[in-house]
């Protein structure tokens, strides 16, 4: 994998990425970290804690990430665009799925790598 060492990635604060969790294990690597690499289309940068509205809007989206053993609490790196959109439709009144009081899933910002800095901003 082409960005191996966590160090050669930064978190937001342009400080060496944080370990993530474990368990689950997370990140596109599955080492615990939220890096991405050239490899990583989605963007895994948003080091979130997984929500129940989030996991019920993912899984509206054709992602349930409770098929791999997620639930609400659990530690994840998410797709940046996901995050995005979740937070979008939490805004809008008129999406059926999300409730307009959803809980967007925290993002613990020493941990999410810089690139989605840009991003999540709301």
């Amino acid at each position: 994998m082409a960005t191996k060492p966590s160090n050669h990635n930064l978190n937001v604060f342009k400080k060496p990425l944080a370990l993530f969790s474990q368990s689950p294990m997370t990140g596109f690597y599955r080492d615990g970290y939220c890096r991405v690499g050239s490899e990583d289309g989605g963007n895994h940068a948003v080091a979130g804690m997984l929500t129940k509205e989030f996991l019920d809007f993912s899984a509206s989206r054709g992602n349930n990430l409770r098929s791999i053993g997620l639930e609400p609490g659990c530690k994840w790196c998410l797709c940046t665009a996901r995050w995005k959109e979740a937070m979008e439709a939490a805004k809008s009144e008129s999406d059926p799925v999300v409730p307009k009081y959803v809980l967007i899933p925290l993002v613990l910002l020493s941990m999410p790598n810089e690139s989605n800095r840009h991003s999540i901003r709301t």
